[in-house]
């Protein structure tokens, strides 16, 4: 056997292989904090990474030093990275959620504000990996 799957709660994810190493976290769907638990883990587990975030506006601000995700905890800081982090504080990270933060299959199109909205909370993550070293 080459590999080795699990589907399980990124939140409760520990790696099974000795020593929490694992060689590559796929986030499918990954609503919310979700998304930022699966590139977590992944820095944790020196593993490489693939995400496809969903669902922005349900990212929550931290509750006693704590983000808060379809009610857990993550632990997780926003903004992700120490770029962003430079220029904006939590406050302003969950507005800029807010604003990403757009429902499709309703028949209005994600208007541009939605758009830019969620390409900046994306770079924030892709910079706070590339913080952690990782190629992205």
């Amino acid at each position: 056997q080459n590999f080795d799957t699990e589907a399980a709660d990124v939140g409760a994810f520990v790696a099974p292989r000795e020593g929490g190493r694992f060689a590559v976290g796929v986030a499918l769907h990954a609503c919310g904090s979700a998304t930022d638990l699966a590139l977590a883990a992944c820095v944790r587990g020196h593993a490489a990474f693939v995400a496809s975030p969903c669902c922005i506006g349900k990212v929550r601000p931290r509750k006693k030093g704590r983000v808060v995700t379809d009610g857990r905890c993550s632990g997780i800081p926003m903004p992700r990275s120490h770029l962003f982090g430079g220029v904006m504080d939590e406050k302003e990270y969950m507005c800029l959620a807010a604003a990403a933060d757009h429902h499709h299959g309703g028949g209005d199109a994600p208007s541009p504000m939605h758009q830019a909205a969620k390409i900046y909370l994306e770079l924030d993550r892709l910079a706070g990996m590339a913080e952690r070293k990782y190629c992205v």
